[in-house]
């Protein structure tokens, strides 16, 4: 349906526009606080666009165009467990929690 269409290609633009944007503001407004630096690598796992970034940095290492977005998250290491399964709680989480809005539209 149009409307679906229109609400997921929302939620991209959301996900990839905006959450950059917001990022973007905590990073100047903060200063490069120590708790900016300590919470700034774990807010990229709330977008799964960043999280599919990383899995593909670090497995690529720090060098080329990736260098500057490794440099400010290089303090944190990222495990490819915690990588992969936020991916996959980025999959799952949907997933579940569609199931259980249809399961509760079909009563």
């Amino acid at each position: 349906e149009g409307g679906a269409a229109g609400l997921a290609l929302l939620a991209w633009r959301g996900w990839v526009i905006l959450f950059d944007v917001v990022m973007l503001a905590v990073l100047v407004w903060s200063g490069g606080s120590a708790t900016e630096q300590a919470l700034y690598p774990w807010l990229l796992l709330f977008n799964p666009i960043e999280v599919f970034r990383l899995i593909n940095l670090t497995g690529l290492g720090a060098h080329g165009s990736g260098a500057f977005f490794m440099a400010m998250t290089g303090a944190h290491a990222y495990s490819p467990a915690v990588l992969y399964g936020a991916l996959l709680a980025w999959t799952v989480v949907p997933l579940l929690a569609a199931a259980a809005l249809f399961a509760k539209t079909e009563m």
